[in-house]
C-alpha cells in the first residue's frame, strides 16, 4: 500500500486544511495508508544558516523536530500540503520548515520528484494574496513535483465542504496525484509549470516568481492565460539544481573562513549601534 503523507500548516483541528487532505486522500484509488503531521503541533526552531547539515548528511545541530518530518517525506510515495492563509501569505510554520530544507539537499535522491498536491486555504474570497505562491514555492524547495494545486475558499470550519461543494475538486486532486501524465492544472492567471501565481513582468514577457519559468502573457475570451517554459537551468528545477546549490553553500562557508577575520573587523563597526529592545546584549 502506498503512504501519502499530509502536511497540515494550520494549527486549527479538523480545520479546512485538515478535513480536506483526508477526503482528498480517502478518495485515492487503490487505498492508500494516509499519514498526517501538523506543523504547529512540533518543536520547529529556525534556521541558523550554519550549513552544517551539508558537512553531515543532512544531520542538523538544532536538536528539534524537522528532522522527523523529513524523514517521513523521504519515506512518502506522495504528499499533501496544506495551509491556511494569512495577511495575504500562508501561515508562518510551512515558511519555518522550508527554511530548515538545506538539510534535504544531501538527501536529494530520496525526494527529487516525488509527487505532490499544494492547497491553499482563504477565508475571504479573492484575498489568498501571495499564499499560493508561497506554498508552491515550499513544494518545489522540498524537492516535490507539484502534480496539481487549488485555493479553496472557505473560513468557517468544515465551510470547505458545506452543501457538498468542493467534492468534486477533491476527487480530481485525489486523482491527480499518482496519475503519470498528470500536470499542474493551468487555470487562468497561474504559472503552468508550478502553478503559482507570482509574476514579474519582464522586457521579454513574464516571469513566474517560484519556478523562474519564463514566457509570456495572453489575454483571452476567460481571461488572462500564460505559456511558460521551465528553467531547466534556474531555481528549484530539480535534483540537479539541488545538488549544485549545496556545493555553493559550501563554497560560500569555505569563502567565509578564508576571509572571516576581515569580515569580522568591518561587522564589528556596527555592533554598539542602536539599541536592542528587551535584550542586554547581542
Amino acid at each position: 500500500m502506498r503512504t501519502v503523507l499530509g502536511l497540515i500548516g494550520s494549527p486549527r483541528r479538523l480545520g479546512n486544511s485538515e478535513v480536506l487532505v483526508k477526503e482528498i486522500a480517502a478518495r485515492i484509488e487503490p487505498a492508500v495508508d494516509l499519514q498526517l503531521v501538523r506543523l504547529t503541533d512540533l518543536d520547529l526552531k529556525p534556521c541558523r544558516g550554519c550549513y552544517q547539515c551539508l558537512e553531515k548528511g543532512g544531520e542538523c545541530v538544532i536538536k528539534d523536530d524537522v528532522g522527523q518530518v523529513f524523514d517521513a517525506l523521504c519515506r512518502a510515495d506522495g504528499v499533501i500540503l496544506a495551509a491556511p492563509t494569512y495577511f495575504l501569505g500562508a501561515y508562518g510554520v510551512v515558511k519555518t520548515l522550508v527554511d530548515r530544507s538545506n538539510m534535504l539537499l544531501p538527501r536529494a535522491e530520496e525526494t527529487d520528484g516525488k509527487p505532490a498536491l499544494v492547497l491553499t486555504l482563504a477565508g475571504v474570497t479573492g484575498r489568498d494574496g501571495r499564499a499560493p505562491a508561497d506554498l508552491c514555492g515550499a513544494a518545489l524547495t522540498l524537492g516535490l513535483t507539484i502534480k496539481a494545486q487549488r485555493t479553496v475558499f472557505a473560513a468557517l470550519p468544515g465551510e470547505v465542504f458545506l452543501a457538498g461543494q468542493n467534492l468534486d475538486a477533491a476527487q480530481e486532486m485525489a486523482r491527480a496525484l499518482f496519475e503519470p501524465t498528470a500536470e499542474p492544472a493551468a487555470a487562468l492567471g497561474t504559472c503552468p509549470v508550478c502553478g503559482a501565481n507570482a509574476f514579474a513582468f519582464i522586457e521579454a514577457g513574464v516571469k513566474c516568481l517560484v519556478c523562474q519559468g519564463r514566457g509570456q502573457l495572453e489575454m483571452t475570451a476567460d481571461g488572462p492565460r500564460l505559456s511558460i517554459e521551465a528553467d531547466a537551468e534556474g531555481f528549484l528545477s530539480g535534483k540537479e539544481w539541488r545538488l549544485r546549490h549545496a556545493d555553493w553553500l559550501l563554497g560560500m562557508k569555505a569563502r567565509f573562513m578564508e576571509h572571516k577575520k576581515e569580515l569580522k573587523e568591518i561587522v564589528l563597526e556596527y555592533r554598539h549601534q542602536g539599541q536592542w529592545l528587551g535584550k542586554q546584549d547581542q
